[in-house]
């Protein structure tokens, strides 16, 4: 259910006000208010969003305006299957194979 109109959007003050004083050197504001709305105020600023585990740059842009900042900063890696033993012992001896043709130049060239 969408907020009511009159209330307007809800943004955390501080992170208001920090944007504002950084707007001359442009350094980025560390911010942990995911549920912000980005307002027009904030276009142009750089931010340092938090994801849970490490904070992920954003730039403002005009059509981010009236979204939440949690929405535009991905939380989740996606993850790779994992290996099997065979392409394990390809890939160790597909490296292998590369470090002796590494010396085995390395000897030419001498």
């Amino acid at each position: 259910m969408p907020r009511a109109l009159w209330k307007g959007p809800y943004f955390d003050l501080r992170l208001f006000k920090a944007i504002q004083e950084d707007a001359a050197t442009k350094k980025g504001v560390i911010t942990y208010a995911r549920s912000s709305t980005v307002i027009p105020a904030f276009v142009g600023a750089k931010l340092l969003v938090h994801t849970g585990r490490s904070f992920t740059p954003l730039v403002v842009r005009e059509e981010m305006v009236g979204r939440k900042l949690g929405a535009l900063v991905p939380t989740i890696t996606r993850g790779e299957p994992p290996k099997s033993k065979a392409q394990i012992n390809r890939e160790a001896a597909q490296a292998a194979a590369a470090r002796r043709r590494a010396a085995a130049q390395g000897s030419a060239n001498k």
